[in-house]
């Protein structure tokens, strides 16, 4: 999944890596950590990606990819990434919209939280798979 911002192209493995390029260089901005709350509300899930590509104040880089549903006037037929923003020094932030995902979820992100688990979210293992082959489906 792609999207651009300012002169940045970033780019998005799922379940695997987060690119930031620009021109011909490109900067790895984490690797797939976990799955996280993505903020206080602990209403919606972000994909964590940590251990990127060492920022120049020697911390790696990292990225919070945020899945959403409601994408406003964006395309809905095109998954893409938007709304990206670098909230702290090499800590990147971007919202993620996957039609198939949102299909599955009946546009409801709250749909991600199962109630009989008693951590409250989809086991990340099941949740990968689905993810993976709704991204694969949709690609075919």
């Amino acid at each position: 999944v792609e999207g651009t911002h300012d002169k940045y192209t970033y780019k998005v493995e799922l379940f695997q890596s987060v690119e930031q390029s620009e021109n011909w260089y490109s900067w790895n901005l984490g690797i797939f950590d976990k799955w996280d709350y993505c903020d206080s509300t602990q209403n919606e899930l972000c994909l964590v990606f940590n251990d990127g590509q060492v920022c120049g104040n020697g911390v790696g880089r990292a990225g919070w990819v945020h899945i959403v549903c409601d994408i406003g006037d964006k395309d809905p037929e095109k998954e893409h990434l938007y709304d990206i923003t670098e909230p702290l020094t090499c800590v990147y932030h971007m919202n993620m919209y996957i039609p198939r995902v949102c299909e599955i979820l009946n546009n409801d992100m709250s749909n991600i939280f199962v109630a009989n688990n008693p951590d409250g979210v989809i086991p990340v293992q099941q949740s990968q798979n689905e993810a993976s082959d709704s991204v694969n489906t949709a690609a075919d």
